[in-house]
């Protein structure tokens, strides 16, 4: 167990590199990988949080659909519609919503409307003679509206 969070931390800490938002993104290539599995293309976009909440409402809405077979007292195969129903639509709009957002957001990323910055940064701390220089990092979001 331990040797998977190990090597999906790694992964993780691979894909968002601090210029993920600076380099171009295939708009084609982020709607495939979506569509092969729920998030991927979020992933590839840099937005890791939201590619795992994607894939967390496409898994909630599979656990609702499974949940909703059974059987009855008699051993044969039954069905809550309602539960059955709930599960596809969650799964579906789920999955529908990251395939649309990838290639949106890998549009807004190729024309400069999306970018994350992260600079070194020194402030002086104290005042006066006592005063230190510490070395920071800042970390900026940018969005511009066009």
């Amino acid at each position: 167990m331990r040797k998977w969070v190990l090597l999906i931390s790694f992964l993780v800490v691979l894909s968002t590199s601090v210029n993920s938002y600076a380099k171009e993104k295939d708009p084609l290539i982020a709607g495939c990988m979506s569509c092969l599995l729920t998030g991927l293309g979020q992933v590839y976009n840099g937005e890791i949080i939201k590619g795992g909440m994607f894939f967390g409402g496409t898994l909630v809405g599979t656990a609702l659909i499974i949940t909703s077979l059974g059987t009855d007292a008699y051993g044969d195969p039954t069905i809550n519609t309602g539960t059955y129903l709930t599960g596809i639509a969650i799964a579906s709009a789920s999955h529908i919503c990251s395939i649309v957002d990838a290639v949106i957001v890998a549009n807004k990323i190729n024309e400069g409307r999306l970018g994350l910055n992260l600079t070194p940064k020194t402030m002086n701390l104290g005042m006066g003679i006592e005063s230190k220089k510490t070395c920071g990092m800042e970390l900026s979001l940018n969005y511009n509206f066009k």
